[in-house]
């Protein structure tokens, strides 16, 4: 049986991350956009230690989508899209897609006449790719 990948994003970036879109928002709209209670992401951002149930995922999900500042990404969150986007295939299978879709993201970088961003030679680098 295959074990389970290690999450890349870590939850103090996953905290860190709800906490400023509560700045930005309010507790409760940011809860609503995770699907979390107003208490249950209170709990999770600013006391628990160990999340339960399905809370880091949710977090996660979220963050991937519309958690994360625009227009930034780093390697970890990189990663963990990719992860989420292969989590389906064969280990063969998500090195061949994970491969294809760096050059294909480099490749547009470099079309539109901008350094692709760093975590793409990172990602290619990584054994893991």
């Amino acid at each position: 049986m295959a074990r389970a990948p290690q999450p890349r994003v870590s939850d103090d970036q996953l905290r860190e991350a709800a906490r400023r879109a509560i700045a930005r928002g309010s507790l409760r709209s940011t809860a609503e956009a995770i699907g979390l209670s107003p208490s249950g992401l209170d709990i999770a951002v600013n006391h628990s230690k160990r999340w339960k149930g399905n809370t880091r995922t949710r977090l996660l999900d979220w963050y991937l989508g519309a958690g994360r500042t625009p227009a930034y990404a780093d390697t970890a969150t990189a990663a963990s899209a990719l992860d989420v986007l292969t989590e389906m295939m064969t280990e063969a299978e998500k090195a061949q897609a994970r491969s294809a879709v760096l050059e294909i993201l480099a490749k547009a970088h470099r079309e539109a006449r901008r350094e692709p961003p760093r975590w793409i030679a990172e990602l290619k680098e990584s054994p893991e790719s």
